[in-house]
């Protein structure tokens, strides 16, 4: 897991300098590098290595390739998304911006996650003053899924976090 942060925190620095014209350099010194493959396509970043392959997107309004689709998302706004998948794993993310509340938010997905079938393990409402976070963590045959709503900047803002269930 180490080396794949030292090859995203690569990958950042190439975006950076991609931004500044030193774009075929820098992903050139990647590859050389760590021995990964660099594939860049508008908005999305895919690294490939021998333990598999990860891909980070930035265009807002767009879920990682291959995001699990039996996973229920909160109809919003997509600000971010990122997936990382090896020959046996695979965690995904989400960050969902919605003008709703955090009771509509709570209420999807006590709802959604029930019908489809998955198994709570937990959920908590927690507040403070003025701040207030909800959360979900639930588990099917083949994901674990962690929900977690909250307030950012007047907005309410989901974040969902996937991956495969440990057998």
């Amino acid at each position: 897991m180490r080396f794949w942060a030292i090859v995203l925190a690569i990958v950042l620095v190439m975006m950076a300098l991609g931004a500044g014209g030193c774009e075929s350099i820098a992903k050139k010194a990647v590859e050389s590098a760590t021995g990964v493959s660099v594939d860049e396509s508008g908005d999305s970043v895919t690294i490939t290595g021998e333990d598999g392959s990860m891909e980070i997107n930035s265009e807002e309004g767009q879920l990682a390739a291959d995001f699990p689709t039996e996973v229920p998302l909160y109809e919003g706004t997509i600000r971010d998304s990122a997936g990382f998948k090896t020959d046996t794993a695979a965690t995904y993310t989400a960050t969902i911006g919605t003008s709703d509340s955090l009771d509509d938010v709570k209420a999807f997905y006590e709802g959604a996650l029930a019908k489809d079938g998955w198994k709570v393990v937990s959920t908590s409402d927690f507040a403070s003053g003025e701040d207030r976070m909800v959360s979900f963590a639930a588990e099917n045959a083949d994901w674990s899924v962690s929900v977690t709503g909250s307030l950012n900047d007047g907005e309410t803002e989901v974040v969902v976090m996937v991956g495969t269930k440990q057998q």
